[in-house]
């Protein structure tokens, strides 16, 4: 259990974490992050951060300015939405298209663990292949030797 003073201390990080504004953030970092969350206009299916092309150079300055002007990220990014539209986002703003991936894979996740399941269970009723049934004489005569190297330890 986490003791007061743990919890004090994690408290208070989270609140300098969470309270600092976004603005004090370097702004080289800024547009470094700007560049990575937005789809490159001049290099198709790219984010701006891997657009080799001088274009996207030009753009990335125009980025470093706005967060060198102090804007934050989102500030940013709202901006260039302003003025390119939703498709430059490179994932998407919709809060469904956000959860479906996630939705998919627990999806996947139930499916698989339902099939392994009933696997399972098609085995333990169908008993181990290649391995026989023992009848209640065997099990009998299995359970004797074992007592007895109990007794023998």
């Amino acid at each position: 259990m986490i003791g007061r003073t743990s919890a004090l201390i994690i408290a208070v990080a989270l609140s300098l974490v969470l309270v600092v504004p976004p603005a004090l953030a370097d702004p080289q970092d800024v547009a470094a992050h700007v560049a990575q969350e937005i789809i490159s206009p001049f290099c198709p299916g790219v984010t701006l951060h891997d657009c080799p092309s001088s274009a996207g150079d030009d753009m990335r300055r125009e980025i470093l300015e706005m967060a060198e002007s102090g804007m934050n990220s989102d500030e940013i990014i709202d901006a260039l939405v302003a003025e390119r539209g939703e498709e430059i986002l490179a994932t998407p703003s919709s809060p469904i298209a956000r959860i479906l991936p996630a939705l998919l894979v627990a999806l996947g996740a139930a499916v698989a663990l339902f099939l392994m399941a009933r696997w399972t269970r098609r085995r333990r009723r169908d008993g181990e292949p290649g391995v026989p049934a023992l009848s209640g004489a065997e099990h009998a005569r299995v359970q004797r030797e074992l007592d007895r190297l109990r007794e023998e330890t």
